[in-house]
C-alpha cells in the first residue's frame, strides 16, 4: 500500500501509525505485527545475524529465510559502514524491508523483534520514506554519500516513533497509563499488557505522561575500567518529557553510595525507590529528585525513572 505525499499531508509519523491502528480496526492491544503486515501485503522473513553480520558474512541458501534468489542485505555495503567517524564497528542490524518483505532477526526477543518489524512497517507506510534509497537499500547506511549522516538518522527516528506508536497507540496507552498509580510497576504492566519491553514502555510512557519525569538508562562498565570515585556506572542516555527542565548527561558517572549503585547489585525484577538530591544524576545539589529503580539488561545495568515531586519545584529543602 503506497500513499504519495502531497500538500496538506501530516509530517508527523505517529499520524500515519494511527490512521493504520484505526483502518485495521484494531480496538485493544496487543497489537499483531502479524495482522499488520497481512493488511499491508507484506511478507516476513527470519534470519540468524550471527551468521550473517560477520566480517567473512556470505550471502547462501542456508541462511534461515534467504532462498538464494534475493540476498538480504548488501555485505560489501555493511562492510563499508564500519568506516564511520571514529572507526567503530559495524552495528548487528535486527530488521531490514526489502521490497514487500521484513526480514527480521530470529535471535533477538520477541518484544524487540515485534518492535523491528513495525519500525520496518513504517518505512513502508510514512509517504516521504517510499522513495528514498536509503530505504530501497534495506537502510544500511552508505559513508561514500556525503548525507550519510543526517539523512538517515532522521528516518530512523521517525520509524522509531512510528512503531511505538503502532505497537502502543496514543489513545489506549494513555487511558490505561492514568488507571495506573506512577511508578515501575506500571511500566511493568504496561509491557506486559503491549507486550513490549519494560524500556520501550518507559520510553512511550515517559513522553506522554503530564508527570515532569525522566527515563534513565545506567549501564555498568567493564571491569578494567576503574573511576575515580570508584564507580562501576554511568549514564547511557536520558529522555525527559517537556515538564522535566533538567538535562541528563550522557556519560555521567553515577556514586557507588546511591539507590542506583546498590540497585544494580540487586536480583533481577527487584524494585528500589529512594529519594536522593539531583547530585546523583549530575544536576544541582538543591533539587529532589525520587529515583525508581529496576535492574535492566545485563547484569549491572538499571533503569531509572527519576521523579521530580509536584509543588515543591524539585528542593531539597
Amino acid at each position: 500500500m503506497s500513499m504519495k505525499l502531497c500538500f496538506g499531508m501530516s509530517l508527523d509519523s505517529t499520524y500515519y501509525a494511527w490512521q493504520l491502528v484505526q483502518r485495521i480496526g484494531f480496538k485493544e492491544p496487543a497489537i499483531s505485527e502479524e495482522v499488520v503486515l497481512d493488511y499491508l501485503h507484506l511478507g516476513i522473513e527470519y534470519f540468524l545475524g550471527s551468521r550473517f553480520f560477520t566480517e567473512d558474512c556470505q550471502d547462501d541458501e542456508d541462511t534461515p529465510g534467504n532462498t538464494g534468489q534475493l540476498p538480504l542485505l548488501d555485505n560489501e555495503l555493511y562492510r563499508q559502514s564500519s568506516k564511520l567517524p571514529k572507526k567503530k564497528p559495524p552495528k548487528p542490524i535486527d530488521a531490514a524491508l526489502r521490497g514487500n518483505t521484513v526480514w527480521v532477526d530470529c535471535e533477538f526477543p520477541r518484544e524487540r523483534q515485534r518492535a523491528a518489524t513495525c519500525h520496518e512497517v513504517g518505512h513502508k507506510v510514512i509517504p516521504w520514506h517510499q522513495d528514498l534509497s536509503y530505504v530501497k537499500d534495506g537502510c544500511i547506511i552508505d559513508p561514500t554519500t556525503s548525507n550519510f549522516g543526517r539523512e538517515h538518522k532522521r528516518c530512523e527516528e521517525e520509524a522509531n516513533r512510528f512503531s511505538a506508536h503502532l505497537l502502543m497507540p496514543r489513545p489506549f496507552f494513555l487511558e490505561d497509563m492514568n488507571s495506573l498509580p506512577f511508578g515501575i510497576e506500571a511500566l511493568e504492566i504496561l509491557a506486559r499488557h503491549y507486550a513490549t519491553s519494560i524500556e520501550s514502555a518507559a520510553i512511550h510512557y515517559v513522553s506522554l505522561t503530564t508527570f515532569s519525569c525522566a527515563l534513565v538508562m545506567v549501564e555498568a562498565l567493564p571491569e578494567s575500567v576503574i573511576t575515580e570515585n570508584g564507580s562501576w556506572l554511568r549514564v547511557r542516555y536520558s529522555k525527559g518529557n517537556p515538564f522535566f527542565d533538567h538535562f541528563i548527561r550522557p556519560g555521567a558517572e553515577i556514586a557507588p553510595d546511591t539507590a542506583i549503585a546498590q540497585a544494580s547489585l540487586m536480583s533481577p525484577g527487584t524494585i528500589h525507590t529512594d529519594e536522593a538530591s539531583g547530585w546523583v544524576l549530575g544536576l544541582r545539589p538543591e533539587r529532589r529528585l525520587i529515583l525508581h529503580c529496576r535492574p535492566w539488561g545485563k547484569e549491572g545495568d538499571v533503569l531509572v525513572l527519576v521523579e521530580e515531586p509536584r509543588g515543591n519545584q524539585g528542593r531539597l529543602f
